[in-house]
């Protein structure tokens, strides 16, 4: 679709979102490794994408 269409808002849409669930992803187990900074930065990275991605937000406060 990208190859189709790179400027189509659903294909942007799309890959941020799959953007999100790759970090997302990283940045748990960063976070259960306890490398906190490191996933910190993930987080921030997240809510860069999505400045309203709650998950994120939550799982930063929570950091030590």
């Amino acid at each position: 679709a990208y190859q189709l269409n790179p400027n189509s808002f659903c294909v942007k849409n799309n890959l941020k979102l799959i953007r999100i669930d790759e970090l997302s992803a990283e940045a748990l187990e960063l976070h259960m490794r306890k490398k906190y900074i490191e996933a910190g930065r993930l987080y921030d990275e997240i809510l860069r994408l999505d400045p309203k991605n709650r998950w994120a937000e939550t799982n930063k406060n929570r950091l030590p």
